[in-house]
C-alpha cells in the first residue's frame, strides 16, 4: 500500500471509519480518512509480506488492498 507508507493506521468502533495519519514529532498529522468501514472493528495486523489486514468482531477478517 504505497499509499500508506509512512502513515499509521488506526479505526473508530462505534463508527466502523477506518483513517490514517503520519506523525510529526511528538503529534499525530495530516488525518485522512480511508473511504473504507469495517463494523465492529477489533484489530489489525500484518503478515510475512507486509499486508495490512483489519478483523471484526462479526468473524470477518479483511485486508486492506490499493485501488487501481
Amino acid at each position: 500500500l504505497p499509499d500508506l507508507l509512512g502513515r499509521h493506521v488506526y479505526g473508530d468502533f462505534c463508527r466502523s471509519s477506518l483513517w490514517s495519519f503520519r506523525v510529526d514529532g511528538e503529534r499525530a498529522a495530516d488525518l485522512q480518512p480511508l473511504g473504507l468501514d469495517v463494523v465492529l472493528l477489533s484489530s489489525f495486523g500484518v503478515d510475512a509480506r507486509q499486508r495490512v489486514y483489519a478483523t471484526s468482531l462479526t468473524g470477518a477478517v479483511y485486508r486492506l488492498e490499493a485501488v487501481e
